[in-house]
């Protein structure tokens, strides 16, 4: 399998479960250890210098959209709190994965 095929299942897979956490907060052990590392390993193999921008300013849009409150939505608010919080867990470690290659290239030019 092509790493970059794998990176896009990762990041599909991790949007499935934060949507899954979202609505079942225990559904799932140690979810927010799961998100990490596949947020990791989608920011190692799926973003690609040329994407590096855009990828950053949504997860600075996405992370500013977590804090938002939205719990204070009634009915679903709960829930949408748990799925974008699920999702910042793991878009803030690809962020960092992204910002240090990103870094590391400006450095070797």
């Amino acid at each position: 399998m092509e790493m970059s095929k794998m990176g896009q299942y990762l990041f599909l897979l991790g949007i499935l479960v934060a949507l899954v956490n979202g609505f079942m907060p225990n559904a799932i052990p140690q979810v927010g250890l799961i998100l990490v590392v596949i947020g990791l390993v989608v920011g190692f193999l799926n973003v690609t210098a040329h994407e590096t921008h855009n990828f950053l300013l949504a997860t600075v849009a996405l992370l500013a959209a977590n804090t938002a409150g939205t719990q204070a939505i009634p009915m679903i608010g709960m829930y949408l709190a748990g799925i974008l919080g699920g999702i910042a867990t793991m878009a803030a470690p690809a962020a960092l994965v992204v910002a240090v290659k990103a870094l590391w290239g400006m450095a070797k030019d």
